[in-house]
């Protein structure tokens, strides 16, 4: 298995990615934390009628504001997919265009898990295997079916602290992590199958987040909560970041639902899915409202540069 330097030779060890949080992980984000050495992705989701102009318009931000080390023949930003309402063909047509491929997809939800393996297939196609294929997984039996189906180069294994959607079926990553790069590790060994990379996603928001996820075997650590709070975020409000920096103690302050996605507006997931939000617990105005966050949201403090977060959570000064 190649090193995350080795694939993508812009980044620094230990991998820092952003998530890609619906709607407010866009390109300025992701820039962000690709030009200090990190991942980011933006959150696509279901939205395809932008995906062209936005590969259009970042090929032009890049060629002002370029990152040292990215190869000619990819974006240094990756794309997020929910699978049950984004289009593959739109998808393929937008990656596919002369300078517009990302260097990754992340690809999750979907309707039917047979989708894993026709989007990576198409995708590899498509991009001449230049667009790496990130895999969000919530269980091990996700995470071995994930293997079989898409040959992953990229396991994401998101906890129940995550904030955003995620399933009801999951571990903490205390115990997720270590168990899913095992069983992972003695399917490949067992099929031929590469080995992925592993990414841990859920409740991290500091260095000692990231240095704890390294020890149960990752080799990166992608991050949503926290990155609400960076400069670059876009759509977040002023009291939804204010909430953000005032919320503590995440495993009282928020939980997983369905409840408020029909009000959030939010197209309906499929079956065994939620997304975590912050409880309410009075206030005026927008506060008021249902905000997404996860359990890490108490070490949240203060709004920084999507670049000095990134380098502060490698643990540098």
């Amino acid at each position: 298995m190649p090193t995350f330097k080795e694939v993508y030779p812009w980044t620094t060890a230990p991998l820092i990615v952003g998530a890609p949080m619906r709607p407010f992980a866009g390109t300025a984000l992701a820039h962000a934390i690709s030009a200090a050495g990190g991942f980011g992705f933006v959150g696509a989701g279901t939205d395809m009628d932008s995906l062209a102009q936005t590969l259009s318009d970042y090929k032009s931000t890049l060629a002002t504001s370029p990152i040292p080390n990215v190869p000619a023949d990819i974006l240094p930003i990756g794309f997020g997919f929910l699978l049950f309402g984004a289009d593959l063909s739109t998808c393929v047509s937008a990656i596919s265009a002369p300078g517009c491929t990302p260097a990754a997809v992340w690809l999750f939800a979907a309707t039917e898990t047979s989708q894993l393996k026709v989007w990576a297939d198409k995708i590899r196609d498509a991009t001449a295997g230049k667009t790496k294929i990130w895999v969000q997984v919530s269980t091990v039996a996700g995470a071995l079916e994930a293997l079989e189906l898409a040959r992953p180069d990229v396991l994401v294994i998101q906890g129940c602290d995550a904030g955003g959607h995620g399933r009801y079926e999951s571990a903490g990553l205390i115990s997720f992590v270590p168990e899913a790069i095992d069983a992972v590790t003695a399917a490949c060994a067992e099929t031929g199958i590469p080995l992925p990379g592993f990414v841990a996603a859920g409740g991290i928001a500091d260095s000692r987040g990231v240095a704890a996820v390294q020890a149960l075997g990752a080799a990166g650590a992608a991050l949503g909560t926290r990155f609400l709070a960076s400069e670059e975020a876009a759509g977040v409000t002023a009291a939804y970041r204010d909430a953000v920096l005032k919320t503590s103690d995440g495993g009282r302050s928020t939980t997983r639902t369905d409840t408020y996605d029909p009000v959030k507006g939010t197209k309906v997931f499929p079956e065994g899915y939620g997304g975590r939000w912050m409880v309410n617990e009075g206030g005026e105005g927008e506060v008021k409202k249902k905000m997404w966050a996860g359990t890490g949201v108490g070490l949240v403090k203060k709004v920084m540069s999507a670049a000095d977060i990134t380098r502060e959570l490698r643990g540098e000064k």
